[in-house]
């Protein structure tokens, strides 16, 4: 027991100068993940405005720029945007709703069965 109490020590301790490699890796990350997620912001903000200026948009267009329109910067001066938005906001609610709704109906149903078997469910 002592021997594994000294070895999850030595494991726990944390060396007393910080490893000038690791500092500079974990920069370096930092740096790269910068990098990455700049990139694709800059491709969100590419494609809304490729799907916007399209003529004709098809389903899956019609949803994939309802959900970039919450992931693009700000667009105050663009109606497009605000409708976008607000259809985004409105299929959310929806949504939201429904499944509360249904798990309603799934524990009166539940209720009904056990109430059937002379047991309560509780709720």
């Amino acid at each position: 027991m002592a021997a594994l109490r000294r070895l999850g020590g030595s494991v726990l301790q944390r060396p007393a100068v910080p490893d000038q490699g690791l500092c500079q890796r974990g920069l370096f990350l930092q740096r790269r993940l910068y990098n990455t997620e700049s990139k694709i912001q800059q491709k969100k903000e590419e494609l809304y405005n490729m799907i916007s200026k399209a003529e004709k948009r098809t389903f899956q267009n019609n949803r994939l720029i309802r959900h970039l329109s919450v992931q693009v910067k700000p667009r105050t001066g663009d109606p497009k945007w605000h409708l976008l938005r607000i259809k985004k906001w409105m299929t959310d609610v929806v949504v939201v709703s429904g499944v509360l709704h249904l798990a309603s109906h799934l524990l009166v149903i539940c209720d009904n069965l056990l109430d059937r078997q002379g047991r309560k469910l509780g709720v």
